[in-house]
């Protein structure tokens, strides 16, 4: 393989890795935007509160395209009901 296309090839992996770690920061972010809710004074959109915890530019509207804000929620839901299924269980 050329050196160039191997270069290549670390960057898209590196580059899809770095985004599948960034889509489960946002997972876990959803989790706690949905447990702080009834905490706060003003409603707060998603985009804001991910802006506000330092996983969003200011600059952008949307922080996660509205085709995979479903999948990322389904995720994030998922992740929360295991956690709570295992917190029942360790109860």
């Amino acid at each position: 393989m050329p050196y160039r296309r191997l270069k290549q090839a670390v960057r898209v992996a590196a580059e899809r890795e770095a985004q599948e770690e960034r889509n489960q920061w946002v997972c876990a972010a959803f989790i706690g935007y949905q447990l702080s809710a009834p905490y706060r004074k003003q409603p707060l959109s998603f985009g804001a509160y991910l802006r506000q915890v330092g996983l969003a530019s200011s600059g952008t509207s949307a922080s996660v395209p509205s085709e995979d804000l479903a999948v990322v929620k389904a995720r994030a839901l998922a992740i929360g009901e295991d956690i709570a299924a295992r917190d029942k269980a360790g109860r």
